[in-house]
């Protein structure tokens, strides 16, 4: 009776522990594999929310933050576009704080800014947790 209660609790924590890693979720997890097969390793990107910094070690990538791997950016007008290559919005499995930042700087202003910059939205993969822009060649 204890083992079977103690493996029960093992897998009860293991799962939350997994909640807890936003990269560990299995749609955020397929995602990053599908995103790893286009962007290249040792590119410029930045991320929305810039909370998750485990996508540019997953990825293989780099942050194009002037600031390296923070957890903030600076003001969008700010931020030195032309640096970066590809930008990944974050648009599902968010937690509060993820949805709280994309309530106060507004999804669509990101996106309007991303398209005045040359970038374009990528459909080249189905991504169910995030989008992909790419700087328009």
């Amino acid at each position: 009776y204890t083992s079977r209660l103690s493996s029960a609790a093992s897998d009860v924590y293991k799962r939350q522990a997994i909640r807890f890693q936003w990269h560990a979720q299995p749609a955020v997890r397929a995602d990053l594999e599908q995103l790893k097969q286009i962007i290249p390793a040792r590119t410029t990107m930045y991320h929305f929310p810039p909370r998750h910094n485990s996508i540019y070690y997953l990825l293989e990538t780099y942050s194009a933050s002037p600031y390296g791997y923070v957890y903030f950016l600076p003001e969008l007008q700010e931020i030195a576009w032309e640096d970066c290559r590809y930008v990944i919005c974050l648009q599902g499995d968010l937690d509060e704080t993820d949805r709280r930042y994309w309530s106060e700087i507004g999804r669509d202003v990101v996106e309007r800014l991303l398209t005045e910059q040359g970038f374009e939205r990528s459909n080249d993969v189905p991504l169910r947790t995030m989008r992909l822009w790419r700087r328009s060649e």
